[in-house]
């Protein structure tokens, strides 16, 4: 008994402690920065001359472009740029997820059969060019993986590019397509009302409020104080021959070229902009995220889902997989316990 009970606590404390860490990951995610550097390793340097460069501060989960091609290697030298690796680590890395601070070295490869690869830089769906190509020299049958450079207001379709170098250079081709980050953007409109005086055959628009007054055809003026026709009331207004025109109940009076001066306007109708075009709301979609990693050897076959192996986006799912099996295994000992205390 002393023994289930013993195990029972210590279950109970390992849960607590998922538990703890769980709430503690999601806090980095939405509070930390975290600093990437590169270093330029023993055989080159950056522009400036030092051998370490802060690449930036990003937060949990996005990816940093740490780009191995900064550095600057003498002209005489046997060696080139194949890629970086984690300080303190030998094997080459792709995946630049921030999870925490991280250090990575330049690595560099000996000069052998050297073939030129070059990187462009466009907008999706187009030629045009947002940032200038760049050469870069490795050898033949390198498979090189090249990161995305950071253009404001654009987003890549992959973090990275794959590619095994041929000898051909015309196929050594590495082409990032950016697409546009747009926000969802509606065009509002204003509708302004005028102070409008209505008589028959005549539509007068004051120019202010208060005493001001309007001029009619002819000379004639109407202070904006006196009180328009209205529905079912009469007003004679003398004609240019010295007659009455009765115009009886407020109808419409049309003009000369047969149209009704006082027309109405379905509120329902959409209002035209000075060109003559519908103003309308015009919603835009943010691209998909990112892929990690696109291999340009397989593009028919995607190589990663956005969730590279090995990052901590698996965490989560792994503790909490975790912590409903020792829920299960305590249930388990409760009912073992309560079967013996009845025995």
């Amino acid at each position: 008994m002393r023994t289930i009970r013993k195990m029972m606590s210590v279950l109970m404390t390992m849960a607590i402690v998922m538990s703890l860490g769980l709430s503690t990951l999601a806090v980095h995610a939405e509070e930390y920065t975290y600093k990437i550097t590169l270093s330029a390793g023993t055989q080159g340097t950056f522009e400036d001359g030092s051998k370490t460069m802060v690449v930036g501060e990003y937060p949990y989960g996005e990816n940093a472009p740490v780009d191995p091609q900064l550095v600057v290697l003498p002209e005489d030298t046997k060696y080139y740029v194949k890629g970086i690796r984690l300080a303190g680590h030998d094997e080459l890395v792709y995946d630049t997820t921030v999870t925490e601070d991280a250090a990575y070295v330049v690595v560099y490869g000996i000069k052998a059969d050297l073939i030129a690869y070059t990187v462009n830089y466009i907008v999706s769906e187009t030629e045009e060019t947002l940032l200038e190509s760049r050469t870069y020299y490795a050898n033949i049958g390198d498979q090189i993986t090249v990161p995305y450079q950071y253009v404001e207001g654009y987003q890549p379709q992959a973090y990275n590019l794959r590619k095994v170098l041929t000898e051909n250079a015309a196929e050594n081709v590495f082409t990032f397509e950016y697409t546009p980050l747009v926000l969802d953007v509606t065009n509002t409109v204003t509708e302004v009302v005028e102070n409008v005086v209505t008589l028959p055959g005549e539509t007068i628009v004051q120019p202010g409020i208060g005493n001001d007054v309007a001029q009619l055809p002819g000379g004639e003026e109407i202070e904006d104080n006196d009180v328009p026709v209205g529905p079912g009331e009469e007003e004679n207004v003398e004609d240019e021959n010295g007659g009455n025109e009765e115009n009886g109940g407020g109808e419409n009076v049309e003009d000369e070229n047969g149209g009704n001066e006082n027309e109405e306007i379905d509120e329902n109708d959409t209002p035209l902009n000075p060109g003559g075009e519908d103003i309308g709301g015009e919603e835009e979609t943010v691209p998909s995220e990112p892929e990690e990693i696109i291999d340009l050897d397989e593009q028919d076959v995607p190589t990663s889902d956005g969730n590279a192996v090995g990052t901590s986006s698996t965490v989560p799912v792994v503790a909490a997989t975790v912590g409903v099996f020792l829920a299960a295994l305590i249930a388990v000992l409760v009912v073992i316990m309560k079967k013996r205390a009845a025995k």
